[in-house]
C-alpha cells in the first residue's frame, strides 16, 4: 500500500490560519505563490517557518521528511497593499 503523499499546511499569519494543499515533497516556490494569493505577502518578503527553520525558495519539503498529513507553519512578512491580508 502506497503511503499518502498529500499534505495540508496550516499557515498562521496575523492571527488567521490559511490552509495550503500540496504534497510532502512540495516545491517551496509553489507554496509561496499560493500563500501570496491568500495573504498578499510577496514571496520575496515571505519568511515561512517550519520546525524553527526558514524555508528557502528553490527547495522543496522533501528534506523535512514529513510524516503527518497536516503541519503548521508560521508566516512573517508585510503585505503588498496597505489594507493588509485578505
Amino acid at each position: 500500500m502506497e503511503p499518502n503523499n498529500n499534505l495540508i499546511i496550516k499557515v498562521k499569519f496575523r492571527k488567521k490560519i490559511y490552509e495550503v494543499e500540496t504534497t510532502k515533497d512540495g516545491d517551496i516556490d509553489e507554496i509561496q505563490a499560493i500563500v501570496y494569493s491568500l495573504t498578499m505577502v510577496n514571496p520575496s518578503k515571505q519568511k515561512l517557518m517550519f520546525k524553527g527553520k526558514i524555508l528557502k525558495p528553490g527547495n522543496n519539503l522533501e528534506k523535512f521528511k514529513i510524516k503527518k498529513s497536516v503541519v503548521n507553519m508560521l508566516l512573517m512578512g508585510t503585505p503588498d497593499d496597505k489594507v493588509g491580508a485578505r
